[in-house]
């Protein structure tokens, strides 16, 4: 199973689940620490706030490696893409890392720092 197929039906089992988008935090909270066979005594403290992320799966939808700009283009003396949304190869683009790397790429490659020495 892909990334982008298991994240669609993750999404699709939680959108099943009757009423659990009006959840509220301490619900969701308690569910959660409920499967993970945690103590209830940790939600007297905390402070869950429940929110939506629509297009978090996106970066798990199959692509073509054309589909994302390099983190510096082609003949480029001074331009550079940083984020998530760079392609960089044999690397997992959900992470902050990911979003770093590509930042010191661009600065390694335009000062000419050799990053394998």
């Amino acid at each position: 199973m892909s990334c982008a197929s298991c994240a669609s039906s993750i999404e699709d089992a939680i959108r099943s689940v009757p009423g659990v988008s009006e959840c509220i935090g301490a619900e969701i909270l308690k569910e959660l620490c409920g499967h993970l066979r945690f103590d209830l005594d940790i939600m007297e403290s905390a402070n869950c706030i429940p929110c939506s992320l629509p297009y978090i799966t996106s970066m798990f939808m199959p692509r073509l490696r054309t589909d994302r700009p390099l983190p510096i283009p082609r003949s480029s003396k001074n331009l550079a893409f940083i984020s998530q949304f760079v392609e960089i190869p044999d690397d997992v683009v959900f992470t902050v890392e990911y979003s770093v790397r590509a930042a010191q790429m661009a600065v390694y490659e335009f000062l000419g720092i050799d990053r394998q020495g």
